[in-house]
C-alpha cells in the first residue's frame, strides 16, 4: 500500500542552501520522534525474532534493505546503490527517507549531492516532491551543507542512524539485526554476496564502538530488544566520585552493545560481603556482574552478560594460567536463584575470606581472558585488573595497563565524561600523581623535575 501524500516541506520562497529538502532538525520539529521509543531494525540474524514481538509500540527505523521487506517509520540509508536496489519497495514503505546530503555510492564518499541525485533518480525525485526525503550531513562528506549537524559514522549505517535519532531527541532505542559477527539474517540471504562486509571490515563488531559513542553523546538506552537490559555491572569500589571507579566507568561504556547501568558498591566491608548485597540491591531478579576494582575494560562486557548459566548460580572467571586460584574478581551472578543461598541467616556459620567464591552451584564459565591476569595478551585479553595494594602507582607508571588507563581518561576528558576540575581535585588531595593532569593533555601542577626546572627559569 502507498504511503499518503504529504504536503511539502517549504514553500518556495523558504528555501535555504540545502534546496528543497528538510534536514534532520527540521524533520524532527514536525514529526517529533522523541515522544516514543524507536526500534532500529539491521540485516544481522537477529531480525529473524522479529514475529515473536509486538512492535506496535514503538517508531520504526531500518537500515538499508530493510524498507524492502516491511514499512518504517524512517528508513535510513547512506549508500545510493540502495535506492537502486529497492526503489520501489523504498517508496511504498518507508514513511520518511533520511540520507546523507552527500551520498555513498559502492561505500565511498561521492562529490555528488543528494539534490543532484535526486534530480536523475525517479524515487528520489518522488520522495522529494512529497516532502518525505530528509537530508543531513554525514562526516565522510568533504563538504556540508547549511547549518545541520554533522552526523557521525565510521564504519556503519547504525552508527550514523543512533547519532541521528539522539540529535533529535530520542533517547530511548532497542534494535534487532543490530549484531556483531560475519552474517546477515536469512531474509537478505540473497544481499550477501553483494553487500555484505562490502566496506572491507573485518566484522559487523566494528559497530558497536560508534554506537557506544553516540549513546554517551547524547545519553541514549540502547539495547537489543530480544535481550535482558541494562546490563547490570556492580563495582567494588572505595569512592564512586574518584578516578579509578570514574575511568572504569567509561570503559565499561566504550564499546558495550548493551546499554550498561554501572553501580558503586562502596562500604569497608569485606568485597565478599559486598557480592553478597548484589541480588538484594536487584530484588532478586534477572542478571547482575560483579567486579572487583580497581581495573578498566578493554571489551564488550555483553560478552560476559550473554553466557548461559547453565542452571548455576554465578559464573567466575577461569584462571588465566596454571596454578592461579578461582577469585570473585569478576562474577555473573543470576539474583533469582540465591535468596536464601546468600541470606545473613546461612552466611552466619560460613563466613568467607577475601576475594573467595560464594556459596551456590557455580562454574567456571567465564573465560580466562576476563580473568584480569596480569600478563597482558594483545588481542585476547579483556580486561587489566590493577593492585589495589599498590595505591595509585599503576596511574603513574608505564607499563601497558598505566598507559591505556591514561589513554582512556585522556578520552574520557575530551568527550566530557570526566571534567577537567574532577582530575584537578584528585591530584589536590594527594590520590593521583602530580604529573597526571600534564601526562593526559591538561596543565595542571607536576612533581616532575623538569617542569620544575622550566617554571624556575622562567620567575628568573
Amino acid at each position: 500500500m502507498r504511503m499518503p501524500r504529504l504536503s511539502p516541506w517549504r514553500r518556495p520562497h523558504e528555501v535555504s542552501e540545502q534546496g528543497e529538502l528538510p534536514d534532520i532538525l527540521e524533520w524532527a520539529r514536525l514529526f517529533r520522534p522523541a515522544v516514543r521509543e524507536w526500534l532500529l531494525l539491521g540485516k544481522g540474524p537477529s531480525y529473524e525474532l522479529i514475529h515473536h514481538f509486538d512492535v506496535t509500540p514503538f517508531f520504526v527505523c531500518g537500515l538499508n534493505h530493510v524498507a524492502r521487506e516491511r514499512p518504517v517509520d524512517l528508513a535510513h540509508v547512506i549508500d545510493v546503490d540502495v535506492v537502486e536496489d529497492c526503489g520501489e519497495q523504498l517508496e511504498r514503505n518507508a514513511r520518511y527517507v533520511v540520507m546523507p546530503f552527500y551520498p555513498h555510492l559502492n561505500h565511498r564518499p561521492t562529490g555528488r549531492t543528494l539534490m543532484d541525485f535526486a534530480d536523475s533518480n525517479p524515487v528520489l525525485r518522488s520522495l522529494r516532491a512529497e516532502g518525505r526525503l530528509v537530508g543531513y550531513n554525514l562526516s565522510s562528506a568533504a563538504n556540508k551543507i547549511g547549518t545541520s549537524p554533522v552526523i557521525e559514522s565510521r564504519c556503519f549505517s547504525a552508527e550514523a542512524a543512533v547519532d541521528i535519532l539522539g540529535t533529535c531527541g530520542v533517547r530511548r532505542i532497542r534494535t534487532l539485526g543490530i549484531d556483531g559477527g560475519r552474517d546477515y539474517a536469512s531474509t537478505y540471504h540473497d544481499l550477501r554476496r553483494r553487500t555484505l562486509l562490502a566496506n572491507r571490515q573485518a566484522s559487523f563488531d566494528a559497530q558497536f564502538a560508534g554506537i557506544a559513542k553516540a549513546a554517551r553523546r547524547h545519553g541514549i538506552f540502547y539495547a537489543p530488544l530480544h535481550k535482558e537490559a541494562p546490563i547490570r555491572v556492580f563495582v567494588d569500589a572505595e569512592d564512586a566520585a574518584a578516578l579509578p571507579f570514574r575511568v572504569l566507568d567509561y570503559s565499561l561504556r566504550l564499546q558495550s552493545s548493551i546499554g550498561v547501568e554501572v553501580v558503586p558498591l562502596l562500604g569497608s566491608e569485606p568485597s565478599w560481603l559486598k557480592v553478597l548485597r548484589v541480588p538484594a540491591l536487584c530484588g532478586f531478579q534477572g542478571r547482575a556482574i560483579y567486579l572487583r576494582g580497581p581495573m578498566v575494560v578493554r571489551g564488550d562486557i555483553a560478552e560476559v552478560w550473554d553466557l548461559p548459566m547453565r542452571g548455576c548460580d554465578f559464573l567466575h572467571a577461569r584462571p588465566g594460567h596454571r596454578g592461579a586460584t578461582d577469585r570473585a574478581d569478576v562474577l555473573l551472578i543470576q539474583c533469582d536463584r540465591v535468596r536464601d543461598k546468600w541470606s545473613a541467616d546461612a552466611l552466619a556459620a560460613r563466613p568467607l575470606g577475601a576475594g573467595s567464591l560464594p556459596p551456590g552451584a557455580t562454574a567456571p564459565d567465564i573465560p580466562p581472558e576476563w580473568s584480569g591476569a596480569d600478563a597482558w595478551t594483545r588481542g585476547r585479553s579483556r580486561l587489566i585488573r590493577f593492585d589495589r595494594r599498590a595505591g595509585n602507582r599503576w596511574a603513574a607508571g608505564w607499563t601497558f595497563g598505566a598507559r591505556h588507563w591514561r589513554r582512556l581518561l585522556r578520552n574520557a576528558l575530551a568527550e566530557g565524561f570526566v571534567r577537567p576540575d574532577e582530575l584537578s581535585a584528585e591530584v589536590a588531595a594527594g590520590r593521583m600523581p602530580g604529573a597526571l593532569p600534564r601526562w593526559v593533555g591538561l596543565a595542571g601542577p607536576t612533581s616532575d623535575r623538569r617542569a620544575r626546572g622550566e617554571q624556575t627559569a622562567r620567575a628568573k
